[in-house]
């Protein structure tokens, strides 16, 4: 299981998956009306990465879901991803 970040149209989309490439091209297959690309990518068994996924949105401005604002750059976003895997 994979946790991922990406950015597209303004804005981050933070998420699991089981399969990163299959995720990417839905989203960048007419999914969405903007091209979305890969920031950071963690892998994990399934209850960590969903534990990782639901603290790093707690540790965002979230917009809906799993969407988070597009002002948060890639910086705060790896460190985030980091401090996860060194303090889980």
């Amino acid at each position: 299981m994979f946790v991922y970040a990406m950015r597209g149209g303004g804005y981050v989309k933070i998420g699991v998956s089981d399969d990163i490439e299959r995720r990417l091209m839905s989203f960048n297959g007419g999914a969405l009306p903007f091209e979305m690309s890969l920031i950071c990518l963690g892998e994990a068994d399934t209850v960590s990465a969903l534990e990782m996924e639901a603290g790093l949105l707690g540790a965002m401005p979230r917009l809906r879901g799993e969407w988070i604002a597009g002002s948060v750059t890639d910086t705060e976003i790896v460190s985030a991803f980091e401090a996860w895997r060194w303090d889980s």
